[in-house]
């Protein structure tokens, strides 16, 4: 009887795996696309002025350069939206090619990437909300940032669980 019990959990275990690792990238990637999408344009001159000046003054190692850069009123909204386009180019290179290694390796590296990717995200955003908390007309509803701060959080337990299951698939 308990070996039974056993065997149906494992099952059961191993359908859960399957259902994670079918529908976790794709999942991800809806959440990313869905935040970002949501977080204002930054307009095209004002995007190529930040990349030039934020990359100047991290080549001199300039931090004088850096402030002014980052108290400009678009620079929370460009940094996330990096953040968010990083994490969604790894994302969206999950499923291969894998040179070299099995594709399950490959993909619990690059899930593993991920997670620190949306670690920056997770800091942007905060950033990005109480930007945003401090204008008068804000972007994002208080509902908003709370379901978005809700769902950046999430995306680590369901790589982790992604990773998990990727690795028990190794051979």
């Amino acid at each position: 009887m308990l070996l039974a019990v056993l065997v149906m959990s494992a099952h059961a275990e191993d359908q859960q795996c399957k259902v994670a690792r079918k529908n976790t990238v794709t999942q991800a990637l809806a959440i990313v696309t869905e935040i970002d999408s949501h977080i204002e344009a930054v307009p095209p001159d004002e995007a190529n002025y930040l990349q030039t000046e934020w990359t100047a003054a991290m080549k001199d190692n300039n931090m004088a350069r850096y402030s002014l850069v980052s108290v400009r009123p678009y620079y929370p909204a460009w940094t996330l939206h990096g953040s968010l386009q990083r994490a969604k180019t790894d994302l969206s290179s999950m499923s291969g090619p894998a040179f070299g290694e099995s594709l399950e390796r490959y993909q619990v590296k690059k899930a593993a990437a991920v997670m620190v990717r949306l670690s920056f995200a997770v800091n942007d955003f905060m950033q990005y909300t109480q930007a945003d908390n401090g204008r008068q007309q804000h972007v994002l509803s208080q509902e908003q940032q709370g379901h978005y701060s809700q769902q950046l959080g999430s995306l680590a337990l369901m790589l982790s669980t992604y990773i998990d299951c990727t690795v028990d698939d190794i051979k």
